[in-house]
């Protein structure tokens, strides 16, 4: 019987919908977080994006293909709905899941032993205190150890193409489809004439503080990961591993219309 990681977002909605489509699966579910050394032969979730996001680490480690239902506002990344159970268990019991594998990119950092993996953002911005509790940071970004922008802004995003429709898009940056070989470098309110620019994949990004820059605060995917000081760099690039990611059956461009452009007019 297959074996099941469960990652379900924690309300009401996401663990009803989680509890009826477990029913008639027919597989062996687990909580991920309960059952250290069971390696999955899939990971699925029941929320968001937001829900997809905190299962990748758990994903790539295990090397499971993610499969989600969306039981949240967006869903941009869901494989299924909350009306997909029949095709949901189909998928499940298959002996071969057909996912994409989606480029991860890594973050790396003299004060972190390990690199730092995302799938949508990393996120360099000014860390709030009670003695600077405004204060824009001066940051330098370098391609391919190139001086490439430097401003004064509230921080600096660098997004991949799946990212693109999130923070990035947010902040003014353009939306790139998935299949670009692009990443997308995009200041956050800058004080100045810097405007998002977008690269090769291949580049190694270098950001770095500015010599009388305040400390910053480095968030991957949406989670604090470390803080940035100014005598240090990161670097970003492609990572060596891909994330597998069962998607539903809707284009990219009907997804892109329908869940992005209207974002607005259902969920304020």
């Amino acid at each position: 019987m297959k074996k099941i990681a469960l990652f379900i977002k924690p309300d009401v909605k996401s663990e009803e919908y989680a509890r009826k489509f477990c029913e008639i699966s027919g597989v062996d579910f687990f909580e991920s977080a309960t059952a250290a050394g069971v390696k999955p032969d899939a990971v699925v979730c029941f929320g968001g994006d937001g829900t997809i996001l905190r299962a990748v680490p758990y994903a790539v480690k295990n090397d499971a293909p993610v499969i989600s239902v969306n039981t949240g506002a967006l869903g941009y990344l869901s494989s299924f709905g909350t009306d997909d159970r029949e095709l949901f268990c189909k998928t499940l019991l298959q002996d071969n899941i057909d996912y994409d594998e989606i480029n991860l990119f890594s973050v790396k950092s003299s004060g972190c032993a390990e690199d730092l993996l995302f799938l949508n953002d990393v996120v360099i911005q000014r860390k709030t205190c009670e003695n600077f509790p405004s204060c824009a940071v001066s940051v330098r970004v370098f391609v391919d150890d190139k001086l490439c922008q430097s401003f004064n802004a509230d921080g600096v995003i660098v997004s991949s193409p799946i990212g693109s429709t999130a923070y990035s898009w947010s902040a003014g940056g353009a939306v790139l489809a998935p299949d670009v070989s692009a990443v997308i470098i995009t200041p956050i309110c800058a004080h100045s004439n810097a405007r998002p620019i977008v690269i090769s994949d291949k580049c190694k990004i270098g950001i770095e503080l500015g010599e009388k820059s305040h400390d910053c605060v480095v968030c991957a995917d949406g989670k604090y990961a470390f803080a940035l000081h100014g005598k240090e760099r990161i670097v970003i690039g492609l990572a060596e591993k891909k994330l597998k990611l069962l998607r539903g059956n809707t284009d990219y461009y009907t997804r892109l219309n329908m869940k992005l452009l209207k974002w607005g007019n259902d969920n304020v």
